[in-house]
């Protein structure tokens, strides 16, 4: 199936829940970064790209200029490394 402009189309959202951890990521440059997560959904995970960055402003007066959004991956389950700030399970 493809989506608009020649972009392969996402699988249906319930499929992508069943196999996907997603997470609040950062970017800085070629350096890249799980702050928050795993959550279930990339819903969830949106309503704490926020948070996130706010805490990671409060550790780096650079983190300004990163780039801040969410990632899904399919091969981990290890806590964002902001999760115990954020007040998130960090085990």
């Amino acid at each position: 199936m493809s989506g608009t402009a020649g972009i392969p189309a996402v699988h249906d959202q319930e499929e992508v829940n069943t196999v996907l951890s997603y997470y609040v990521s950062v970017r800085k440059s070629h350096q890249f970064g799980l702050l928050a997560g795993p959550f279930a959904t990339h819903d969830e995970a949106l309503t704490w790209v926020e948070p996130a960055r706010e805490v990671a402003i409060r550790f780096d007066e650079w983190a300004w200029f990163y780039v801040f959004g969410t990632c899904s991956t399919p091969t981990t389950s290890r806590p964002g490394r902001l999760n115990s700030y954020l007040g998130l399970p960090s085990c």
